[in-house]
């Protein structure tokens, strides 16, 4: 018997422009929303799901909360100055 696809597979991925006003206001009072504009489409749909899953509003807010603190490190990371070579 086939093993029918988990209820993931079946959802529709979120647009790139339905990212939640809760969301984009998050984004913009870190400065991140230019940051998040660049990642990749399949970076950015991930966290519209993650955020969307969400059933009630606290964890709603939990999971933007935390999106912007992963955002914020990532950030920090990809626009530090690379290290010289040799350097510890």
């Amino acid at each position: 018997m086939k093993k029918r696809p988990g209820p993931d597979l079946l959802r529709p991925a979120p647009a790139m422009n339905d990212t939640p006003p809760d969301f984009e206001t998050a984004l913009a009072a870190a400065e991140l929303a230019e940051f998040f504009a660049g990642c990749t489409p399949a970076h950015r749909r991930e966290y519209l799901r993650w955020i969307g899953e969400a059933k009630r509003a606290e964890t709603r807010k939990t999971r933007i909360g935390r999106a912007i603190a992963m955002l914020k490190d990532r950030c920090a990371k990809e626009t530090a100055p690379a290290k010289a070579k040799g350097s510890r």
